[in-house]
């Protein structure tokens, strides 16, 4: 008889005690206004007109800087289509001289059998 006596007198402590609190919130709250309505000054607000944000600036010439610029090594150079220093490797030729035999599934992607066409097992 006792236990269910202390359990009825701590449940209504705590109901009393939320009870206050949510008097006192909401005598603290402002009636008929929300946390939205009072917006900082130079805030955004609905019906307002405003200004246009400016472009972002032009990334270019820092791009150009970057690419200009060796990276990682102090002889690194950009990419150039016709460099004369390298002669053009024709991929074509080099390709005829071969046969594809067949391909297998095997593992992660297929695998290509190829034989020179000169017949030797060496090319294979």
């Amino acid at each position: 008889m006792r236990r269910p006596a202390l359990a009825t007198l701590a449940l209504s402590l705590l109901a009393l005690l939320f009870g206050w609190e949510t008097r006192q919130a909401l005598r603290e709250t402002p009636r008929g206004q929300d946390n939205a309505a009072t917006a900082p000054t130079g805030a955004w607000q609905p019906g307002a007109s405003s200004f246009d944000p400016q472009p972002p600036p032009d990334p270019a010439p820092a791009s150009a800087a970057v690419a200009a610029r060796p990276l990682f090594r102090q002889d690194r150079q950009p990419f150039r289509e016709n460099a004369s220093s390298v002669p053009a490797r024709n991929y074509e030729t080099e390709l005829s001289r071969f046969t594809l035999l067949g391909v297998l599934g095997f593992g992660d992607g297929p695998v290509g059998v190829v034989t020179g066409k000169t017949g030797s097992k060496t090319d294979r």
